[in-house]
């Protein structure tokens, strides 16, 4: 999981080996018993009691932890140069125009996402074809079961 948020500026996983070298850390934050899960939200610690699966683990840190992509407002740096300048033309925009750009490229992600089905559904069908085409060039071996030993001896 720590690599789905290693960009994410705002959230880090991390563990601690409290049989070991994070005995103390472990004591001030009240883990009594192994596997434990905290969640450590400005600087308060809180149990997590919930599923142990990644989707769990992974709605509950979306939902509490609301992680910032690397580049954002607060962490300009992470930006590559063309993120950086979407970031900023952003920024400067009204928020009636910032609601129009968001609208226009959804409407946008949408279209391109029915596209995106219309051309896997194409390729399947194309996919099926060939699997087709390869086959008229292959020919069918008969398989005869043979019934006893003399039938076997009579073929063989």
């Amino acid at each position: 999981m720590s690599k789905d948020y290693a960009d994410t500026p705002n959230v880090v996983i991390g563990d601690a080996d409290c049989a070991g070298s994070a005995q103390s850390f472990c004591g001030q934050n009240g883990v009594q018993g192994y596997p434990s899960l905290k969640t450590f939200k400005n600087g308060r610690a809180s149990d997590y009691n919930g599923a142990r699966d990644f989707g769990s683990l992974k709605r509950h840190v979306e939902k509490e932890l609301n992680p910032k992509p690397a580049c954002s407002l607060e962490s300009k740096d992470a930006c590559t140069k063309d993120d950086r300048k979407t970031l900023e033309e952003s920024e400067a925009m009204t928020k009636a125009d910032r609601s129009a750009k968001i609208k226009a490229v959804e409407a946008e992600v949408k279209e391109k996402q029915q596209k995106a089905k219309e051309l896997e559904k194409e390729a399947k069908q194309l996919l099926a074809s060939l699997d087709l085409i390869k086959a008229g060039g292959m020919k069918v071996e008969k398989v005869e079961q043979l019934l006893n030993d003399a039938e076997l001896r009579a073929h063989c």
